[in-house]
């Protein structure tokens, strides 16, 4: 790993949900406020996102609150959208992936079952495209200059490799993140908050319950006693670290 790696979480906004959402035919009718992060590996002279945010008027449009810009957030870190070099995609939910073409110049890496689901005949009903930014924006996506589209385990530097996992989408991975100071394990939306990983509970929206099962084994395999596991929407994820500034928390 290079060195002073220094990982935050970034919130862009929260939502109030039913608990279902989240927790597979658990406490319906529950409602629950669950928050939108994308995340910021530093180093020294380097800058990679681990997903993107989504842009004001999307987030609008699906009803999110407290929202902040996400180049406010990387402001308040001292880096630019234009100092991002390399953003991992844990999948193409617009939650996600939406706010990509503020980065013109970042390689892109990402799944290529995501790719070939959200663009194939079943991207074309209404319950698989509402939870992406529409299928013009993930051929844009798909046919940008700077992108690697992969299948499966893959080291992106020394210290950070993704495993394909799927289970909340086709091609859904969790990043790895493995430094001196320590180890941290971003899971997507696979686990979307800690009580999932707690009670074997996959999320609500998912495209396989068993690889969600699994994906569960293949975190817990991965972790040793020490390492931070980071869920994709639990509001608890900012509640347990260091705030730096407002929206801004420091994993590692």
């Amino acid at each position: 790993m290079k060195s002073n790696c220094k990982i935050y979480a970034l919130k862009v906004g929260e939502r109030v949900v039913d608990s279902t959402n989240f927790l597979y035919l658990t406490d319906a009718g529950k409602l629950s406020i669950i928050y939108y992060y994308f995340w910021c590996i530093l180093f020294d002279h380097e800058v990679i996102l681990v997903d993107t945010g989504f842009p004001e008027d999307l987030g609008r449009e699906r009803g999110i609150t407290n929202y902040m810009l996400p180049e406010q957030l990387l402001g308040r870190l001292g880096r630019k959208k234009a100092d991002v070099s390399m953003i991992i995609l844990t999948h193409l939910h617009w939650d996600h992936s939406a706010d990509i073409r503020s980065y013109p110049e970042a390689n892109v890496i990402f799944q290529k079952e995501d790719l070939s689901f959200f663009t194939g005949p079943l991207g074309d009903y209404s319950i698989i495209n509402r939870f992406i930014s529409g299928k013009k924006e993930i051929k844009f996506l798909s046919q940008r200059p700077n992108i690697q589209i992969i299948d499966g385990e893959f080291h992106v530097t020394p210290g950070i490799i993704t495993y394909k996992v799927g289970g909340h989408t086709p091609g859904s991975q969790i990043i790895a993140i493995d430094d001196a100071k320590g180890k941290v394990i971003l899971c997507g939306d696979v686990c979307p908050s800690y009580r999932n990983l707690d009670e074997n509970l996959p999320g609500g929206i998912h495209y396989s319950i068993p690889e969600c099962l699994n994906a569960f084994e293949k975190i817990r395999s991965l972790a040793g006693p020490e390492t931070l596991i980071i869920p994709g929407h639990d509001k608890a994820v900012y509640s347990n670290h260091g705030i730096i500034e407002e929206g801004i928390v420091r994993l590692l």
